[in-house]
Order: C-alpha cells, then sequence, then structure tokens
C-alpha cells in the first residue's frame, strides 16, 4: 500500500505538476473543503441526514448499551497506549470523543462504567469527559472514585492491568478505542475468552488481524475517526465524514484526469 501511494506522489508532484502548481492546487482543495463543509453543515442543520454506510460496530454497541441492558452489565472502556503530546494523539483523541457518547449511554441506563488510560497525559480528559456525560444525564452521583483509571505508562503492564479487570470485575462489553500495539493481542484474547462483546477500532494495520480474529466488531482507520458522527449525529461532525467521501471523488477524478494529460504531454506550471 505504501509503494502504491509513494508512485502516485511521485506521479503527481514530479511528472506533470510543477511545485508551485501543486502548492496551489493543495490551497484550492483546502478551500473546496471549507466551502463544502460549511454547505452540508447547514443543510444538515436544517434537517437534511446524509445517508452513510452502516457499521456493525455501531449496531453492536447500541443494542449493548440499549434499554435492556442486562441486570449487572459493566461497560469498559480502553483508550490505548497513547497520550495527548505524542504522534498518535489524533486516535487517542478520536476514542475519547466517542468514548463521551459511550458514557452518557450507559450513564442512562444504570450501567458502570470503567474507563482506563495508559499514559498519564489521557487522564484529565477522560475524567472530564466521564464527568460530563454522567452529569449531563443527571446520573453523577453514580460516578465512582475509580471509574475512570491509569493503568500504568508501558504498554505491556497497561494490557496486563486490562487483564485484570476483564478478569475480575464481570466487564460485559469491551470496547477499545485508541493507538495500540501487539500488546493489544493480550486484552484481546482475554475478551474472547471469556466471552466479552467486544468493539475495536485501529489504525495500526499490524494490530488489525488480531482484532479482526477476537472481536465481533471492528473498526478500520477511518471507521473509527467517524465513529463519534455516528453516534452524536451532530450537523458538524456528519458534514465533516460527507465532504470527505466527496473530496475523495474529487481527488479520484482528478488523479485520472492529470494521468490523462501528463500522458499527452501536458505540464501543469
Amino acid at each position: 500500500m505504501d509503494a502504491i501511494s509513494g508512485f502516485f506522489l511521485d506521479v503527481l508532484y514530479y511528472s506533470y505538476i510543477k511545485p508551485h502548481a501543486a502548492q496551489r492546487l493543495g490551497l484550492a482543495l483546502l478551500l473546496v473543503l471549507a466551502v463544502l463543509l460549511i454547505y452540508l453543515t447547514r443543510r444538515t442543520a436544517r434537517g437534511s441526514q446524509p445517508k452513510l454506510r452502516e457499521l456493525s460496530a455501531v449496531v453492536g454497541l447500541e443494542a449493548s448499551l440499549g434499554e435492556g441492558a442486562p441486570v449487572g452489565a459493566k461497560l469498559h472502556l480502553g483508550t490505548g497506549r497513547a497520550g495527548l503530546a505524542d504522534s498518535h494523539a489524533v486516535e487517542t483523541l478520536v476514542g475519547i470523543q466517542a468514548f463521551g457518547h459511550l458514557i452518557k449511554q450507559a450513564a442512562a441506563v444504570g450501567v458502570p462504567v470503567i474507563a482506563t488510560a495508559g499514559d498519564i497525559t489521557t487522564l484529565p480528559a477522560l475524567e472530564n469527559t466521564a464527568l460530563s456525560g454522567f452529569e449531563d444525564t443527571g446520573n453523577a452521583a453514580l460516578l465512582r472514585v475509580d471509574t475512570t483509571r491509569f493503568v500504568a505508562q508501558d504498554p505491556v503492564a497497561y494490557a496486563a492491568g486490562v487483564m485484570r479487570i476483564l478478569n475480575s470485575e464481570e466487564v460485559t462489553t469491551n470496547v477499545m478505542l485508541g493507538s495500540f500495539g501487539d500488546e493489544y493481542l493480550l486484552m484481546g484474547e482475554t475478551a474472547a475468552q471469556r466471552g466479552i462483546d467486544q468493539v475495536v477500532g485501529s489504525a495500526n494495520p499490524f494490530v488489525l488481524p488480531f482484532a479482526y480474529a477476537t472481536s465481533k466488531a471492528l473498526l478500520i482507520g477511518e471507521e473509527m475517526f467517524a465513529l463519534a458522527a455516528y453516534l452524536q449525529r451532530r450537523p458538524t461532525q456528519l458534514a465533516g465524514v460527507v465532504a470527505q467521501d466527496w473530496l475523495r471523488l474529487i481527488a479520484v477524478v482528478a488523479t485520472v484526469l492529470l494521468a490523462l494529460a501528463a500522458s499527452l504531454g501536458f505540464v501543469i506550471t
């Protein structure tokens, strides 16, 4: 995949588009994105809901945290190894954003929540998200001191701590959204062996095979980044998902047209 991406970048930037032209095209693309976002946000706010592809993970989460949640059900939310100051911060923030909605749903039906962090910088954001979720549902009294937990900074130690939670605290639903490495298999296999419903989202291609083998619902790459829009259904979030789809279509069409121009000997300056 990296080789294919590299090939297209080489063709795009060095064969028929000069550097200054590429910069202008990039600026034009940003302007198009801004206009799309404004238009789609207003359109969605007026009640025109876009039709999004169904994600089985979203359906599974809503079923697990619905009105029929069994007595004794407990939800674990894991943000993984990354913090808010490293290269994988976006994955962590996406997970926390989605967790905000899940915590509200769990609090509304009285399902206890355990939210774990594998980086100390993530913990304050996780605590604030949990507090907001319980307060918004009027169940702030149900928020426990140990609802949010910093487990360990080391990835393997974090996995060991989550394994203990899955084994000893009667968790019925395990949601892992964030940045994970090889240590994920320890947590995923534990949940699978105990028959815990599991939803996993990761942008790491080396983790995806393990996640696929151990979970019933998997969010791959961009699906994880779109999860908050699926759950919260805010106009700005839905507009962002649709705008990205439109931009992909524009990029594909532009690539084909520019490839044809290159084959005919045209150079964009």
